[in-house]
């Protein structure tokens, strides 16, 4: 007869039993994970067929689509994206290299940031890419950076496949996600305008023309200075060619999208030796800068014809890629171009004395 000392003992040790059963399955099902070769197998083949990339935080969706040779943006009206920032995308995800295996537990998910992007408080981004079928390629929840110890140059990440219990460090190469913006091609003139012979810029309040007599001067001039002005800084005169030349957008919206009906406004026009002539027409709204742009070709008095024919292509180019869009613009790029002749000159003893 089983006394209740030995009922206590014998449910100890079925206890004990049963414990280790399970550390020694575990055990096993962990030895039976592979921690070598790349997270997604097959991706790296499959790299071309890509035509939908969805990045997903718990605030917001990007969606990249491929449309012909290029990438855009769904959130954007279908404005381009960075393809090299795509191109990172794929191959980064393709390239990823099993590491660790980590956790299985949901409770710990949340220190590694590969919790569900639907869950109060995640930090995790949700990335989808998909063929033109609609089908997916590839799949993965990223969560934080480690910061890895050593030479490396390679990013060490921590991810876990949706409805996967098992988590993983990796490690690769991959590009912010960031927000739709972010995915933005920022460039705004390509191809790029040729050698600059003048800019004009007109304000409400001023009209200033800076320019240069040939393509070997390296320094523009402001004109029709008078005999006792003098100008202040050569760097800023020749800082509102390079700005316009360089224009970079922070956000961009279709024009149908945007009323600028009440901003203040006002013109910089840009005119190369070659004939390509750019009008930047900058509205001011609140705190924001938007700018909207225009090409035409004035045929120079001596240019050979295949000249006329690349240069005429290029205003078609800008202008196909322009029509329709507003852009949002830094200030700081904005300042730099529209500045005016009394902010060039150099100011008198007397006037310094004033202010």
């Amino acid at each position: 007869m089983l006394t209740k000392k030995g009922f206590i003992v014998l449910l100890g040790i079925t206890v004990l039993v049963i414990v280790a059963a399970v550390v020694t399955r575990q055990s096993e099902e962990s030895s039976n994970i592979s921690t070598e070769g790349p997270y997604f197998p097959d991706l790296l083949q499959q790299s071309n067929e890509v035509a939908i990339a969805i990045i997903k935080d718990s605030e917001s969706t990007t969606t990249l689509k491929k449309k012909d040779d290029q990438w855009i943006i769904d959130e954007k009206d279908g404005y381009p994206a960075s393809t090299a920032q795509v191109r990172e995308l794929i191959l980064g995800l393709a390239r990823l290299q099993r590491l660790e295996a980590k956790t299985k537990n949901p409770e710990l998910y949340n220190k590694l940031e590969v919790n569900d992007i639907g869950e109060p408080g995640s930090n995790s981004k949700l990335v989808r890419l998909k063929g033109a079928s609609g089908s997916d390629l590839a799949v993965v929840i990223v969560g934080k950076e480690k910061v890895s110890r050593g030479g490396t140059t390679k990013d060490q990440l921590y991810v876990r496949a949706p409805g996967d219990a098992q988590s993983w460090l990796v490690e690769g190469l991959m590009p912010a996600l960031g927000k739709a913006t972010d995915w933005l091609d920022k460039t705004i003139i390509k191809p790029k305008v040729g050698e600059v012979r003048s800019v004009t810029v007109d304000s409400s309040t001023d009209s200033l023309v800076v320019a240069r007599e040939n393509t070997e001067t390296t320094d523009f001039t402001v004109q029709e200075l008078g005999p006792d002005e003098e100008v202040e800084s050569q760097y800023a005169i020749n800082q509102i060619v390079q700005s316009f030349k360089d224009l970079r957008l922070e956000d961009v919206k279709a024009e149908s999208a945007l009323d600028l009906s009440s901003a203040e406004s006002s013109r910089a026009i840009l005119k190369s030796f070659d004939g390509a002539k750019i009008e930047l027409d900058i509205h001011k709204q609140g705190e924001q800068v938007f700018g909207q742009l225009h090409a035409t070709y004035q045929e120079p008095d001596e240019s050979d014809e295949v000249t006329k024919q690349s240069v005429s292509e290029k205003v078609e180019q800008w202008n196909a890629a322009w029509d329709q869009w507003v852009y949002e613009l830094p200030s700081y790029q904005v300042e730099n171009i529209m500045v005016t002749k009394e902010e060039l000159i150099k100011k008198t003893p007397d006037e310094e004395e004033k202010e």
